[in-house]
């Protein structure tokens, strides 16, 4: 490791190491809590942490823009402790990923009838999710279809 990373009078080459990988995680938690906001306030600081910590073990980050990190954790949360524990907090979570899709969508002037044909398309799959997600809620807090 020392012909790689340098050492010097501060720190030695493996504590600059583990600084660099503890500051990317914390930007990655914290990009991820803007992304899903109502899903790690529900959690809470410490299980958002630990949600957040087991979901990166299983999937990294593949892509070089941040903002599709987060692409697989609604999925990840079905089957997460945590998704059990609150079975409507997948759906939440969903429905944060979607949002900003939506957005874009409606902002989005096609130009042609394949743009227009897939813009209305990921507008259905938005519309779909977010019924989904409230038949869901409703469900699980009144008992009620």
């Amino acid at each position: 490791m020392a012909e790689i990373f340098a050492s010097d009078e501060r720190m030695p080459a493996e504590e600059r190491l583990d600084a660099y990988a503890n500051m990317y995680f914390f930007r990655l938690r914290d990009v991820l809590a803007e992304d899903f906001e109502r899903t790690a306030a529900a959690l809470g600081e410490a299980r958002w942490h630990n949600l957040v910590t087991d979901y990166l073990l299983a999937h990294p980050p593949t892509r070089w823009s941040l903002r599709w990190a987060g692409e697989a954790l609604p999925g990840f949360l079905r089957e997460h402790t945590y998704g059990v524990w609150r079975p409507w907090l997948p759906d939440v979570a969903a429905l944060e990923w979607a949002r900003p899709f939506a957005e874009v969508c409606e902002a989005w002037a096609p130009e042609g009838p394949d743009e227009t044909e897939a813009a209305e398309e990921a507008a259905r799959k938005a519309v779909e999710l977010l019924l989904k997600w409230r038949s869901g809620l409703r469900s699980t807090l009144y008992g009620a279809p």
